[in-house]
């Protein structure tokens, strides 16, 4: 009976043994990265700050170039005025920041991309979609170096023009 149990527990361990190789090899590999890093960090995402903060240089000079313009028209006309102007260019930043928030998405997901695939990962994913992780999957120093490398095209800043109020009138 002893040797019959001496070799139920030899069998197990080997077993064991062998699962936790077969494990090892059939790991599937994780990247994490920290969006809010990559965000507050990389080259790319200050760029888009940066152009972002051109395109609200260039709509606050149409929001005054419009209070110019209006500025001797009656109370009444002259408030709407502005406040449609300033819907419109409201609405106009908002597009130009999703738009060059895009750009620096797009440059993330494809190198995020890259690496999973040269890793032979199954994902990547974001540190803040997890509640807990190993820190050796962390990617993102990796993923900010490689962004880093990339240059991001952004549209072209808008041009603002402002109805004369000649024009406003006449319709």
């Amino acid at each position: 009976m002893k040797a019959f149990s001496f070799l139920a527990l030899l069998l197990c361990v080997l077993l064991a043994a062998c699962n936790g190789q077969n494990a090892a090899q059939n790991q599937t590999l994780v990247g994490i990265v920290d969006l809010e890093q990559i965000l507050r960090e990389s080259d790319p995402a200050i760029a888009a700050r940066k152009h972002v903060a051109a395109v609200r240089d260039v709509l606050k000079k149409g929001v005054s170039d419009l209070e110019k313009e209006w500025k001797d028209a009656p109370q009444a006309e002259r408030n709407q005025a502005l406040a449609e102007g300033a819907t419109a260019l409201q609405r106009q930043l908002l597009k130009e920041e999703q738009a060059a928030n895009q750009v620096v998405l797009t440059l993330l997901k494809d190198e995020c991309e890259k690496w999973r695939a040269s890793h032979k990962a199954l994902f990547v994913t974001t540190k803040q979609e997890l509640l807990a992780a190993d820190t050796g999957v962390d990617i993102t120093a990796h993923i900010i170096a490689a962004l880093n490398k990339r240059v991001p095209v952004f549209a072209a800043l808008p041009t603002v023009s402002v109805n004369k109020r000649e024009k406003a009138k006449a319709k």
